[in-house]
Parts: structure tokens; C-alpha cells; sequence
């Protein structure tokens, strides 16, 4: 991350206003002195989410999202934390220059490769050289708006990248260890049109290069992993369709980069792939956080139907439900637009089914359901899809059809659904209770964010907190009081910003239900409990000490540190 001056953070965050910037986005009404509104953050109803003005924080009291504004805006519009400051900069009218380029020297390098190697390739399509690999672009149908937008290039025989890039003073070994030329120095890319990839912030990472000419050869050639390129980690076109999806409801997760191109072409533009890879937990968290309303739309052949029983399973482990289209004889989205027009794509995009009816048409293919053994699998089988469904109205919807399908009373099939939850629940994991040491230590926390004197009786009084995370969070607000003599929660926030599990931690804090207002001997009793934490940590590690130790003076030594330990003489 880029360093950014804590003063000038604390500058950009006081000339703004948190409930002037959330209005942007969701309408609050005022409530005496704070502002409330639907949380846009969970499925919500009532208006639960309450934006101090004077605090400079908001907070849901049904979901429990916390922050300040800079949060508000990272969480709404997946905006980075540098994201997120440029952005209130700008509102605050402060000038903020910040350099989002990676401090890790190897990945700086290795990116600054990929532009100007870019720079080469882009140049080389629209050159003479470049006239056949242009045409077969535009006999694929993508006209010159297109490949500008996808920013499209060309590597060629007669200009290798490496001898370009080393006359830029780029190292071999570093060309060949981000993928552009191999052991031997000779171009991984010869004569192939060159599509970008961009990871998740639009920086260049890699490339999938394409044969236009008949060759023997494979047909597409892409980078290797690399330290600025993990293939489970990037989605094409994503850092594009971010931004839409402000405004967009629905995304539509193809296979292959050349699907999103084809659908951009035709004016479906809310769209990402998964480069043909198979689909991944990291790639449905990056979905994640842009929505949860998903259409799957991959190839019309049986891998295209086993990639997307795949990536079901992947979306629904983040929390999404996504609906499926399905294309038929065998066509990608590219041909099957070929065969029937976009329009007919379109109304299919409208159409989707839900997963259920997805899984019902895939389970009952091959299967003779007038026979009583198939229909009894065919059944299970669905009622398995059925059970991990949360939502009780499309469980219900499910079961009717299943019920009318192969002419089951529903009440048999909901009996049987209930017997499956009730198998399935000692493998749910309980909720973790919390011991007295971590509420203690959190509490002590709650306190030290309302009142100096609390910070420092910490000081005094506390040597170590029991979990990593307040032992940091508790450092960071201590230093803070140091710093500045007051204490800001939204100036916190802003402090961990890029430290995710202190934000983690500081949220789960402040959804503590406790009074604001406390008392001298609550704050005493947090800390005997810490202490006496520490008293037990303190002897635990002595007497593993003592038992390594073979020093007879030495184990005399600790015995007498335990002895005062127990009486209480330290």
C-alpha cells in the first residue's frame, strides 16, 4: 500500500461531512441527532443503518457494518482504501497525490515490463504489419471501437518483445520470469493477436495470445503464474464491469474472454469471465463484492454443464444464489448470437432459470422417469439441491414442483427435507463462545475508543491483552492519544484502514451492546480479569521453561519467579 500521511488522511476526513457523502448514495432521515437509513449492505426493510454527524461514523444495528466515510465508500463502491481517499479528496476540494503502484520491488518491475510491452503491441495492429491480424479481428466481428476499448494488440515475428524490452534496459531473467520470453530468449508469443489481463485494481498482469493464421501450433497461448498473476485470482473484464455495476443489478459470468468481448460488441456489457478456468472460491469472492445477483452463462456442451454445477457450488459458499441460462446445440454465446440474433440472447437473459430448475434438468437427462428406481434417484438427488436452499419461499416453490413432477405428495417430500435438516445439524459449527478474558479485553477496548482516563489506566495497568488482534488494536489506540490528546473513532477507522483484521475486530467491538456511560470499577474488573490472564500465561510459560531447563541454579531461579506469581508478589 502507498503510504499516505496520517495528518493529511485526518484532513481530507474533517472537511467532509459522512452524512452529506452517504446521502449521495442512500436517502437518511433525521431521528434526533442521527440520521437513519435502509442498509444497502443486507436485505433490509426497516431503516437500520445510523449515520452520526458528530461521530463521523455509521453503524447497522441488524447487519452490524461499521465505519467511517472512507469504509462507507470502499464498501459500497468496492473501492480500495487509496480508491476511497482520492475519491473524498476530491469532495473535501484537497489535493491528494497518491502513488498506487506496489512497494514490492520485483512486482514493480514486472509491471512496468507489462506497459511497456504493451505499448509495443498496441502499436504493432495498427501498423502495416498488423493489416491481417486486424482483418481477422473484424471477420470475428469486432469493429475498431471494440478492440481500442479491450485494448487489443499484436505480437510479431519481425520485432521480438525481448530485444525491444532489454534496449529499455529490462534484465532477460526478469522478462523471462514474467512470462514473455522463455529460457533460450526467444519470444513466448510469436505472430499471435494479444489480449490484455488486468488484475481486479486494472493493472496489466498478463495476456492470452491467439493464432490468426493457420500454423501448427497451439491456439491460444496464455502467461504463466507469475508473482503479479494468480489465474484463480483474476476475472477478465472485472475491473471494467466495477464500475458499471453501480448502476447494473445483474452480472453475467461467462467462460471466456472472447465471450465478453462478443457480448460487449453486441451491447451486453455486464459481464466478467473466468478465462476457461475452472471457477474459484477467490474468483466468487470477487463477485461478491460487487453483487449477488449472477447469471451464468457458459458453453451449450456438457463441459460447459459440468463448469457450471462447479462454479454453483463455488458462488453458494459465498452467499450467492446465482440463476443459469443454458444454450442449446452445443453453441458458445459468440455462435449461438451467430445463429439467432441478439435479441434471442437477450430474451433468454431474461429469462434464467433458478438453480433448481437448472439442477432438475440436468439430474433427470438419460434417466427413464416412469421408472421407479431412476424416479427415486432422480427425487434424492433434487432434494439434496432443495435442502441448501435458505430461502423458505423458493424451498417451497421447489418442493411443489418436485411434488407435481413426479406426482409425490408434498407433505411426503417436506417430511423428508425436514428429516435431511435434522441429520445435517451436528455438522453446523456452533457459535464460538466467547471466554471471559476476549469479552474483557473487548470491553476494556469499547471503553478506551469513549474515555482518555481509560486509555490511561491501560497503560498502567495492562502489559499484554490476551488476542492478537486488541493487543494491536489497543497499541494503535493508545498511540493515537499520544498523538493527538483525543480520540476519534472514525479517525481510527481511517488509521487501519489497510490492516483488515483490525477493522474486523474494531467492528465487531462496537456491535458490543454495551453503555456508553461506565464506571470506575467495570473498567477495574476488565482489567483484574486481563491481568489474571496474563498471571496464568506468565506461569504457563515458566513451567515450560523449567522443564527444559537443566541448570539447577537456573531452575531455582524460576521456581522463586512462580512462587511470587502465586502469592501474588508480582
Amino acid at each position: 500500500m502507498a503510504y499516505i500521511e496520517e495528518q493529511k488522511l485526518k484532513e481530507i476526513r474533517e472537511n467532509v461531512d459522512i452524512v452529506d457523502v452517504i446521502s449521495r448514495y442512500i436517502s437518511l432521515n433525521k431521528r434526533g441527532k442521527n440520521h437513519f437509513g435502509i442498509c444497502p449492505f443486507h436485505d433490509d426493510n426497516e431503516p437500520s443503518l445510523s449515520v452520526s454527524s458528530e461521530k463521523q461514523i455509521f453503524k447497522c444495528f441488524s447487519c452490524g457494518a461499521s465505519g467511517n466515510v472512507f469504509t462507507f465508500l470502499m464498501d459500497y463502491e468496492h473501492l480500495s482504501f487509496l480508491e476511497s481517499v482520492k475519491k473524498i479528496s476530491t469532495l473535501a476540494g484537497i489535493n491528494v497525490d497518491i502513488d498506487t503502484k506496489p512497494t514490492n520491488p520485483q512486482e514493480k518491475v514486472f509491471l512496468e515490463i507489462y506497459e511497456q510491452a504493451q505499448k509495443l503491441y498496441r502499436n504493432n495492429i495498427v501498423a502495416k504489419e498488423g493489416a491481417k491480424a486486424l482483418k481477422y479481428l473484424k471477420n470475428r466481428g469486432l469493429d475498431e471501437e471494440t478492440i481500442n476499448y479491450f485494448e487489443i494488440g499484436l505480437a510479431l515475428n519481425k520485432q521480438p518483445v525481448g530485444e525491444y524490452l532489454q534496449a529499455k534496459k529490462f534484465a532477460p531473467k526478469d522478462l523471462e520470469n514474467c512470462g514473455l520470453i522463455n529460457e533460450n530468449g526467444y519470444d513466448i508469443f510469436q505472430d499471435r493477436i494479444m489480449f490484455p489481463i488486468h488484475n481486479s485494481n486494472g493493472r496489466l498482469v498478463a495476456y492470452s495470445g491467439r493464432l490468426f493464421e493457420e500454423r501448427d501450433d497451439s491456439k491460444y497461448i496464455n502467461t504463466k503464474e507469475t508473482i503479479i498473476f494468480k489465474k484463480s485470482e483474476v476475472l477478465y473484464n472485472y475491473h471494467r464491469v466495477r464500475d458499471m455495476m453501480r448502476q447494473e443489478k445483474e452480472l453475467i459470468l461467462l467462460e471466456g474472454y472472447m465471450d465478453v468481448i462478443s457480448l460487449y460488441q453486441q451491447g451486453i456489457k455486464n459481464t466478467v469471465a473466468s478465462m476457461g478456468t475452472a471457477f474459484t472460491i477467490q474468483q466468487a469472492r470477487l463477485i461478491k463484492k460487487l453483487t449477488n445477483q449472477v447469471i451464468i452463462l457458459y458453453d451449450g456442451d456438457e463441459a460447459g454443464e459440468r463448469a457450471t454445477l462447479a462454479t454453483i457450488e463455488e458462488l453458494r459458499k459465498v452467499g450467492i444464489i446465482p440463476k443459469v441460462v443454458r444454450l442449446h446445440d452445443n453453441l458458445d454465446p459468440e455462435d449461438y448470437i451467430k445463429e439467432n440474433g441478439v435479441e434471442a440472447l437477450q430474451e433468454l437473459l431474461t429469462q434464467p432459470l433458478n438453480i433448481i430448475d437448472f439442477y432438475r434438468e440436468y439430474y433427470k437427462k438419460n434417466k427413464d422417469l416412469q421408472d421407479d428406481t431412476q424416479l427415486a434417484e432422480y427425487v434424492n438427488k433434487i432434494l439434496v439441491e432443495i435442502n441448501k436452499i435458505e430461502d423458505k419461499v423458493l424451498k417451497e416453490l421447489a418442493l411443489k414442483k418436485l411434488s407435481e413432477e413426479a406426482d409425490i405428495e408434498i407433505n411426503f417430500l417436506r417430511k423428508q427435507i425436514k428429516g435431511r435438516e435434522i441429520t445435517k445439524k451436528p455438522t453446523v459449527k456452533p457459535k464460538k463462545h466467547e471466554n471471559k478474558y476476549t469479552l474483557a479485553e473487548k470491553h476494556l477496548i469499547f471503553y478506551m475508543l469513549k474515555s482518555p482516563e481509560v486509555i490511561k489506566i491501560y497503560r498502567r495497568r495492562v502489559t499484554f491483552m490476551p488476542t492478537y488482534e486488541c493487543r494491536l488494536l489497543a497499541i494503535e489506540i493508545s498511540e493515537f492519544f499520544d498523538k493527538y490528546q483525543n480520540i476519534n473513532v472514525a479517525d481510527i477507522f481511517t488509521l487501519i484502514s489497510h490492516k483488515e483484521k483490525l477493522v474486523n475486530k474494531l467492528k465487531e467491538i462496537l456491535q458490543e451492546n454495551l453503555n456508553e456511560d461506565f464506571k470506575m470499577e467495570q473498567i477495574e474488573d476488565y482489567i483484574n480479569v486481563i491481568n489474571e490472564y496474563n498471571h496464568k500465561y506468565e506461569l504457563e510459560q515458566l513451567k515450560q521453561e523449567m522443564k527444559k531447563e537443566t541448570n539447577v541454579n537456573k531452575k531455582i531461579e524460576i521456581a522463586e519467579k512462580i512462587r511470587k506469581i502465586q502469592m501474588g508478589d508480582e
